[in-house]
């Protein structure tokens, strides 16, 4: 079920009130733009940055994809525990959004939209 659990979440259009989807979808933004595609983003910009200053050797044509395999894991070893910091302060700000939410839906409707 925890395999299951991210795809009902994010693919079952209709309950956006669900509690446990609201936690899957902001541990999933917050790794991603927290933490992927800043680590992908830098990955990227230093090897291009180390082609055009021809400051590292750079391997042939047909080994680019298991160079960059290669390059990156060290580095995602290493931002492992930023990921899972990042993870875990999007659930934690998705499930305080969630009961900001809840309590808004609790409020007394008024005439006027305003109360003063």
């Amino acid at each position: 079920s925890y395999v299951i659990l991210p795809w009902i979440c994010l693919c079952h259009p209709g309950d956006l009130n669900c509690s446990s989807c609201v936690i899957v979808r902001g541990g999933l933004i917050g790794s991603v733009v927290g933490a992927l595609c800043p680590i992908t983003l830098a990955i990227f910009l230093n090897g291009a940055l180390a082609a055009r200053y021809t400051t590292a050797p750079l391997p042939q044509m047909g080994n680019i994809l298991r160079f960059w395999i290669t390059a990156s894991r060290p580095v995602f070893k290493k931002m492992s525990l930023v990921l899972a910091l990042q993870t875990m302060a999007g659930a934690y700000l998705g499930s305080r959004s969630h009961g900001t939410y809840v309590k808004m839906l609790q409020l007394p409707q008024t005439k006027n939209g305003l109360k003063d």
